[in-house]
């Protein structure tokens, strides 16, 4: 949960991935994946009601009126799954929260993001210095995302490298090689 000034944004992790070898109507249906975007849909929704309903204006303050959008990241893209198509068929089958809640619960539809595409935002929300929701708001009033294509292509930075995160990486790797290193001279 990123809480900001005047709006929120919900995040859900799922670590899915399309499986089926061939995209058909059935197997999109039938995969994995989509029943884990909608179980990931139905937790955004459940956190959503949670601060409508307050709960949370402790830890986050008051709450209750700002905007709220969401994202389902995976761990690698599912095409197309932002679509009316994909949602009506291979999501919406699988998910508790009825749509007229969604509607009520998010100012824009809840998107589904790999965690490239994630990282990519954070980039073009620093290149064009705009804030998720105003990317978000720009890209979804704009129609049907089937002729839009997937977020990835929208998302266009000159420079795709994210210095905190080159920075958080480079001191991990730099801290797991020092144990590596005291675990091959017998210091462990």
């Amino acid at each position: 949960m990123l809480v900001f000034a005047d709006f929120i944004f919900l995040v859900e992790c799922k670590g899915v991935e399309y499986s089926a070898h061939i995209a058909t109507k059935n197997s999109m249906k039938s995969d994995n994946s989509s029943r884990k975007i909608s179980t990931g849909l139905d937790q955004l929704c459940s956190t959503a009601s949670l601060i409508r309903k307050g709960v949370f204006n402790q830890l986050i303050g008051d709450c209750q009126n700002k905007k709220i959008i969401s994202s389902v990241i995976t761990y690698k893209q599912i095409y197309l799954s932002n679509s009316k198509w994909y949602f009506e068929n291979n999501i919406a089958p699988h998910i508790k929260t009825k749509e007229n809640e969604l509607n009520e619960l998010f100012e824009l539809r809840p998107q589904v993001l790999s965690v490239i595409e994630l990282e990519l935002l954070l980039k073009y929300s620093i290149e064009c210095d705009k804030n998720y929701f105003e990317i978000f708001n720009e890209r979804l009033t704009k129609g049907d995302h089937f002729l839009q294509g997937d977020w990835y292509n929208q998302l266009n930075v000159k420079n795709k490298k994210i210095n905190s995160l080159l920075t958080s990486f480079s001191n991990f790797t730099d801290e797991m090689l020092s144990d590596l290193r005291g675990f091959d001279n017998g210091k462990m």
